[in-house]
């Protein structure tokens, strides 16, 4: 496969962009009442980048499924529906993700400056990355990344 039609493949879209989050509740604010549409893409994920900053960072970030309604609120995804990484390798960083796909941020020195990525691995219509705990200003970027659409576009030479 060429490297245009993979990048075909891809609907990226950026839900906030170096955004100072001030709290749990702006974050959510930020991300606007939506979550995400699953339907017609093999692969969603969220990458979820936490900027400098110069305070002691205590986010807590899980995603959400739900087949009720694009707006509804959803439950967090069970174990085995959500993979976390971090884009390093430090074990110090990766000890903060839970099974479920659970992210707690505890100290700018280690969590701030990476970037974090949620695929989504269940069955559900929508999926949205939500913040239940927070209370420090931290700027962030959020982007939602879609793959391997299961409906086109296709292309042909």
């Amino acid at each position: 496969m060429s490297q245009k039609d993979l990048l075909r493949r891809l609907a990226v879209s950026v839900k906030f962009d170096y955004t100072s989050v001030t709290n749990a509740a702006a974050f959510n604010t930020a991300h606007t009442t939506t979550c995400v549409d699953t339907q017609g893409y093999e692969t969603n994920m969220y990458l979820l980048m936490l900027h400098t900053a110069a305070v002691t960072d205590n986010y807590v970030f899980t995603l959400n499924e739900t087949d009720v309604s694009v707006t509804d609120a959803g439950t967090a995804c069970g174990t085995g529906d959500v993979i976390t990484v971090v884009d390093d390798n430090d074990a110090t960083i990766k000890a903060k993700i839970s099974a479920a796909g659970v992210l707690t941020t505890t100290a700018a020195s280690t969590d701030n400056g990476h970037a974090y990525i949620f695929e989504y691995l269940g069955n559900k219509r929508w999926i949205k990355l939500v913040a239940t705990v927070g209370a420090v200003t931290i700027p962030m970027t959020l982007f939602v990344i879609q793959s391997a659409p299961r409906h086109g576009p296709y292309y042909s030479p």
